[in-house]
């Protein structure tokens, strides 16, 4: 199988090979789940065992126009993420709130926030994303009324360390806060 490095070579698009002493090989699954290789029109089968503890190296590799990587992730869900970010304030001046930050070991995928000054129209309302030295604008709302809910809705990924915020300009002592982080979470392995 001459070319075994150029994924644009017909061998990439017709089914999983294998190297078998010293050639390139078809693998074929049977109806019945058997493993078989096959030689010029015969069919072995094949068990594989492993005898050495790097000998089978779980996960997919994939060609990245230079060597054999192993691939990245698939995307997937683990878990919901929903994270309240209402409150009292304590004094005069500006409403800032954090999602606990993302955990190492995890992605979170934010799609939905929400946030709402129960106690009268205040400042400025901005939700946002830190992270770890900026915070980066999903939206802002200008001076939006008592009970007007700022909503933004979209697809975030957040990395470890990463954090939702949500602040509320000239707030004062005793409003009361609404407010909600809301997505998916997805465990990520080494």
């Amino acid at each position: 199988m001459p070319g075994i490095t150029d994924p644009a070579e017909e061998y990439f698009k017709d089914g999983l090979w294998g190297w078998v002493t010293d050639a390139w090989k078809k693998l074929v699954a049977t109806a019945g789940g058997a493993l078989h290789i096959q030689f010029a029109g015969q069919e072995a089968d094949v068990e594989v065992t492993q005898t050495a503890a790097a000998d089978l190296t779980p996960g997919v590799c994939g060609w990245d126009g230079l060597v054999w990587r192993k691939l990245p992730l698939l995307w997937g869900y683990s878990d919901r993420w929903a994270e309240v970010l209402g409150g009292t304030q304590s004094g005069a001046g500006s409403y800032e709130k954090f999602t606990t930050a993302v955990p190492a070991g995890q992605v979170y995928v934010l799609e939905f926030v929400a946030f709402q000054n129960n106690t009268g129209q205040r400042g400025d309302v901005t939700i946002g994303i830190k992270d770890g030295t900026y915070i980066y604008s999903l939206d802002a709302f200008t001076t939006p009324t008592q009970y007007k809910t700022c909503t933004w809705f979209g697809r975030m990924t957040l990395k470890a360390g990463d954090q939702v915020k949500i602040i509320q300009a000239t707030c004062v002592n005793g409003d009361v806060l609404y407010g909600v982080a809301w997505g998916y979470k997805m465990k990520v392995a080494e």
